[in-house]
């Protein structure tokens, strides 16, 4: 690939950034969810991963404190998703852990009560999960996924183990690593 193709790519995320930025998902004036917090990851991605965007100092700001905000707001003190739902838990807790990792990979600190909240969110995964690593379907689902990294079409949605697969990475903890199976 040549570097028109680079060039166009770039032009392209900076436009979907731009369209991001004044149509972020709120439902009737202030309910935010999954949908927002896509939105929220996804100007994460751009302000973090394009910094030759002039747009980007601002997408990463943003998205940032919405973050922060929004894994107060959607997750409750107990770690787990306001949807009630275990399917829309895995997705949520998916988006987290990877703004989590990006935040990581680029030395941009998150607070300590975003970790907390994020371990609570895990805890929970790890709870409801069989031993075969299923989770049971409670509440409405459409098996949403962030990052799908393998067995892409085969996996089985009710598989939650790459969440404690990947919290183990982030926060180094054990019980988490054994939970992970082959993932």
């Amino acid at each position: 690939m040549g570097d028109e193709f680079f060039f166009d790519l770039f032009a392209a995320l900076v436009e979907h950034g731009r369209h991001i930025a004044v149509n972020l998902d709120v439902w009737g004036g202030d309910l935010r969810s999954n949908h927002h917090l896509a939105d929220v990851l996804g100007l994460l991605y751009l302000g973090l991963c394009l910094p030759e965007s002039g747009q980007a100092a601002a997408w990463r700001t943003r998205a940032l404190d919405a973050v922060v905000r929004e894994i107060d707001s959607q997750v409750l003190a107990d770690g787990v998703d306001f949807q009630s739902s275990v399917p829309y838990h895995r997705l949520v807790t998916e988006m987290f852990l990877s703004a989590a990792g990006l935040c990581r990979h680029h030395a941009v600190p998150l607070p300590p009560a975003f970790w907390r909240r994020l371990s609570k969110m895990l805890d929970f995964a790890m709870a409801c999960t069989k031993p075969n690593g299923l989770a049971p379907q409670v509440g409405e689902a459409d098996d949403g996924r962030l990052h799908v990294l393998s067995r892409c079409g085969a996996a089985d949605p009710r598989d939650h183990r790459h969440l404690p697969a990947v919290g183990a990475m982030l926060l180094g903890r054990e019980d988490w690593w054994a939970a992970a199976g082959p993932a």
